[in-house]
């Protein structure tokens, strides 16, 4: 199963002197390798984190997803983790490394010719808050 890519540019930091309020962590250090083992690729994905200050002082939780991305299509997503995301923990750096074996059959996106396969790494920050809305009054008619 394909899905498209969707691309969400990065708008850079804020315009003015001062104090930018947030710099993201850069991801540096990418390498893949899919090896193919018969009817399956074994996909290996390492990378660094180096973090900000910031990220680094309040120890700024961050939920990292992975893809392998082929013609624009998205070929395989990461689980997302329900127990909780990354962290700094006071490093200036940390070292990532991933292993996954998928279906060979699933890389094949480009039917004409070899397939270029690429990954994305995004960290999204998962902030200390908290938004509660109540939504509009419903009339129910109950017996």
């Amino acid at each position: 199963m394909t899905t498209q890519l969707a691309s969400v540019p990065f708008l850079g930091p804020f315009p003015g002197p001062g104090p930018q309020p947030f710099t993201p962590p850069v991801i540096d250090n990418i390498e893949l390798t899919v090896r193919r083992d018969v009817g399956n690729a074994e996909v290996t994905l390492s990378y660094d984190i180096n973090w900000p200050e910031f990220a680094q002082a309040t120890n700024l939780e961050y939920r990292e997803v992975w893809q392998l991305v082929g013609n624009g299509l998205t070929v395989y997503t990461s689980p997302i983790s329900l127990r909780g995301g990354l962290r700094p923990n006071g490093n200036a750096s940390t070292h990532r490394e991933h292993e996954k074996t998928i279906d060979w059959d699933e890389l094949n996106v480009n039917p004409s010719g070899p397939d270029e396969i690429v990954a994305v790494i995004t960290l999204t920050p998962l902030l200390p808050t908290q938004v509660s809305r109540q939504s509009a009054p419903v009339t129910v008619n109950s017996p």
